[in-house]
């Protein structure tokens, strides 16, 4: 199984960043830490079950590094092919 983990703060998507602030509530950290692994990776929490303990810390440490790299702010960026940007009041 080929598992694609966030390298950085913007390979994480708003909709990913969202659910995980939701997750933030979570008062047990090892429920917690399996549900950000299974956020970010795409793996069920039933699949996760067959990942070794040595793969499953790495990539908690990954999913770590990416969200505590500060974000840039873009200004201007393309959708569907029509620019966008922001007026500075």
């Amino acid at each position: 199984m080929k598992v694609v983990l966030p390298e950085d703060i913007s390979d994480i998507t708003l909709r990913q960043y969202q659910e995980y602030v939701k997750l933030l509530d979570i008062e047990d950290p090892d429920k917690l830490n399996k549900k950000k692994v299974s956020l970010f990776s795409g793996i069920s929490l039933r699949q996760l079950k067959n990942v070794s303990i040595k793969d499953y810390n790495e990539m908690l440490e990954q999913i770590d590094r990416a969200l505590d790299q500060g974000a840039v702010f873009v200004n201007r960026f393309k959708l569907k092919g029509i620019e966008f940007g922001f007026i500075p009041t």
